[in-house]
């Protein structure tokens, strides 16, 4: 019986060391942020500041975790769509959008539907999305 001890004692010494890397660095390429199943807040909107909707909230974004479907908040009304993401490559499909009435969040609403009509990409870095038309950043998130 003491035998065995030692032996799994000599034997985990030999394999634990194995499995850290030196230094402390991962091997490969870094894995890409998940974006999908989060509350993303919109923060800029073409260049500038987004504002707040009608409740003094920001608007938002979520693609859920099933890689199929969008919804969020645009500043009065909430949308719902489709969505497919490969890669960087980010496009939604028809959006639909409930109706209420808001006063003095029009603009945004009606430009932030237009970006996410307008994106064919996105990048994720440091806990922020942007969603891309092209090479120009048309929306900004935080988490």
């Amino acid at each position: 019986m003491r035998f065995s001890s030692l032996f799994l004692v000599a034997l985990a010494a030999l394999i634990l060391p194995a499995c850290h890397h030196a230094g402390g660095e991962a091997s490969g390429p870094a894995p890409a942020p998940v974006i999908e199943g989060v509350e993303w807040k919109l923060v800029e909107l073409n260049g500038k500041p987004a504002g707040k909707g009608a409740d003094g909230q920001p608007a938002t974004l979520t693609l859920t975790a099933a890689g199929t479907r969008a919804n969020g908040y645009a500043g009065c009304n909430r949308f719902f769509g489709s969505y497919t993401l490969t890669g960087s490559a980010l496009r939604f499909g028809p959006l639909g959008m409930t109706r209420m009435a808001c006063s003095g969040t029009e603009a945004l609403e009606t430009d932030y539907v237009k970006a996410l009509e307008a994106t064919t990409g996105q990048r994720a870095v440091k806990g922020k999305l942007e969603l891309l038309a092209g090479t120009t950043v048309v929306a900004r998130f935080t988490r």
